[in-house]
Parts: C-alpha cells; sequence; structure tokens
C-alpha cells in the first residue's frame, strides 16, 4: 500500500465530526440551487465542503489544524460563539474580496464551500435547536444573526433566551488549536443522546437541519452582498451562477464528489471487524472501499483540489484564529454582537 494513503487512513479512521458529507452537500447544493447557482456551481460548493473535512483529518497540506477550527466545537458559553461567529464574518469577507481580486469563480465557490462548512456546523454541533422549539413541533429557520437582529443588538435580550446554548466537546482530549476546549462539559453523545445531530438516526436532526439549511441560504447570500460591495458589480457572482467547466474539469468534479461520498460512507471503519461506522449510521464503515477510494483520489489533483492543496484558499478563512475567545467580559460581547449586525444581513 502507499504510504501516503497508510497515513491518511490512519489519520481519517476518526473522521466524522460534522453532517454527513452528503446532508453537507445537499444543504449546500440546495442552497445554491435557491441562490440561482447552477448544477456545476453547486458541485464545486459541495466538493469545497467536503475537503474541509477531508484535509483536517489527513497530513496531504499543512491546513489540518487550521481547517480543524472549521468545526465549530469547543464553545461553551454565548460570548464564545459570539466572537468565533464574529471573527468568521470578518474572514469570509477578507477571503471573499480575495476572490473578487482572482476575479476567479472557482475560488469565489471554494470559499462559498469551506466557509458554509462552519456555518452548518454551528447547528448540528450545538443546543441552537433545543432553544428554538415550538408546541406543536414545527421545524423553524431561526438564524444566529436573525436571532441577532431580532432582538436589534439588545445583549440583555439576546443572553435571556439564549444564554446556555452551548457547542459540544469531544471530551477524551484537546487539540491545541482549541484554545477553549474543557473536556466533557457538553458530550457528543451516540446514537439516541447527546448534543451532536450530525446524522440522520439521531434525535433532533431535522429540527438542526431546518436552522442550518436556513443559515447556508442566509451566509451565500451575504458572500455575495461582499463580493458585490468589493467589486463593484456582480461580475464575479454571474461568472459563479453560470460556471461552465471544461469537459475534463467536469469529469474531475464529478470525481472528486464521487470521492467525497465513498470516503465519508466507507470512514468510521471499525475496530472490531464490525461494519456499523457509528456516526454514518449502521452499515457504514467499509476499509476496502475507503482504502480504494482513498488510493484514487491522492493520485488525482483537479483545480478544485488545487484551491485547497496549492492555493490554500482556507488560509483566508482561519486567519485571525477562530478561537481567540478567552474574554469573557461584557464589553467585548457588545463589540462581538455589534460587529455581526454592521456586516451581516438577515435573508428573509
Amino acid at each position: 500500500m502507499d504510504k501516503r494513503v497508510l497515513i491518511l487512513l490512519l489519520s481519517i479512521i476518526s473522521l466524522g465530526s460534522s453532517y454527513d458529507t452528503g446532508h453537507h452537500a445537499d444543504l449546500t447544493r440546495n442552497a445554491l440551487e435557491v441562490l440561482g447557482y447552477n448544477s456545476n456551481a453547486q458541485l464545486v460548493g459541495a466538493v469545497s465542503n467536503w475537503f474541509v473535512d477531508y484535509f483536517s483529518y489527513t497530513p496531504e497540506t499543512d491546513a489540518v489544524q487550521d481547517l480543524k477550527s472549521l468545526h465549530f466545537d469547543n464553545l461553551f458559553h454565548l460570548l464564545n460563539i459570539s466572537n468565533y461567529m464574529t471573527q468568521l464574518v470578518r474572514n469570509t469577507m477578507n477571503a471573499t474580496r480575495y476572490a473578487v481580486q482572482q476575479n476567479d469563480p472557482v475560488t469565489y465557490l471554494s470559499i462559498i464551500g469551506a466557509s458554509s462548512h462552519a456555518i452548518q456546523d454551528f447547528y448540528t454541533h450545538s443546543s441552537w435547536a433545543e432553544h428554538h422549539q415550538t408546541s406543536c413541533g414545527c421545524y423553524r429557520d431561526d438564524t444566529w444573526f436573525s436571532d441577532l437582529n431580532s432582538v436589534n443588538g439588545n445583549v440583555t435580550a439576546l443572553f435571556d433566551k439564549l444564554q446556555s446554548v452551548a457547542t459540544y466537546s469531544w471530551g477524551d482530549g484537546c487539540n491545541e488549536f482549541e484554545r477553549n476546549c474543557l473536556p466533557g462539559q457538553v458530550p457528543h453523545g451516540g446514537y439516541c443522546q447527546g448534543i451532536n445531530k450530525d446524522s440522520y438516526v439521531r434525535p433532533w436532526f431535522e429540527r438542526s437541519y431546518g436552522h442550518s439549511f436556513a443559515a447556508t441560504v442566509e451566509w451565500i447570500y451575504n458572500i455575495q452582498l461582499w463580493a458585490e460591495s468589493f467589486a463593484g458589480n456582480t461580475n464575479i457572482i454571474d461568472a459563479a451562477k453560470n460556471y461552465s467547466p471544461s469537459s475534463n474539469d467536469l469529469s474531475e468534479l464529478n470525481e472528486d464528489l464521487k470521492a467525497s461520498i465513498i470516503v465519508s460512507y466507507a470512514t468510521k471503519v471499525p475496530l472490531d471487524g464490525e461494519e456499523d461506522g457509528h456516526y454514518k449510521g449502521a452499515g457504514s464503515g467499509d476499509y476496502k472501499r475507503l482504502v480504494s477510494a482513498t488510493a484514487k483520489f491522492i493520485s488525482r489533483n483537479s483545480i478544485y483540489k488545487q484551491k485547497f492543496t496549492d492555493e490554500k484558499v482556507w488560509r483566508y478563512l482561519t486567519s485571525p484564529n477562530l478561537y481567540d475567545v478567552a474574554n469573557y467580559d461584557q464589553n467585548t460581547f457588545n463589540n462581538s454582537i455589534s460587529a455581526a449586525l454592521q456586516f451581516v444581513t438577515p435573508y428573509t
């Protein structure tokens, strides 16, 4: 076996810290469709979203620690969540400015896909859905930014509504990037308990999915607003919405998408030999398919993969660090709320 494949397999055995790749892909593609992006653009967004997972667990690039920060974990206080979200807004604005400067629709779509991963993870990694229940059990579409807007930046009102919202911790140890990591404080959980909602077999999955879909549409809508303000026109947005790759690039794009599905499904190979991949549902976890798909993906280098391996567009999303959230003082929180309201327009 290729040494790179072996190292990669050992690295991604534990992959699965977010919505299943299929759910991330559906969220991203459907949100792009709502906003008028064609099927090719939707595929680029979905594949770029998956790259956040893939390159968070593989030594193929130096992106591992940075991209892990896009999973929205280990935030146990409303201030931490607010600071993270506001820093993500600022970083994504910088990334959007870079895409406009490059005048490259693939870079633009890569930024959409990768940054949307963090937005989507917030709603599956947190107790957000539990804080937005209805007496009839209906699904809701409240987002972080719509809640901020609804209280008009009133911090007291926001605390009354959301003071105990938190994201989970993995519990068994912390990576060096996780500056606010307190193991075990908010457990990830299993099939039937815990805060995580990453699979359709878990309680609250559909409710969290509703919030996440609304948030993804809202997020992409705001990236469009930022792009238009930086460029002074909608040229890059129009080019992205009507993205038309060469026949070779389209073939590579479909191969990347195929890899994302197979690697995601086959991940969580059990150590006891039983094919039950836990995070992906009973029956998942397939060592042979994982080896085959991984080896094939490593051997290829599409223009979409190069955005992460060569151009390293993720740097704009992860710097400054999203986890500089040590301060709990009220003034910091107020400033964080104000910044979010200043830069983000809720999508109705």
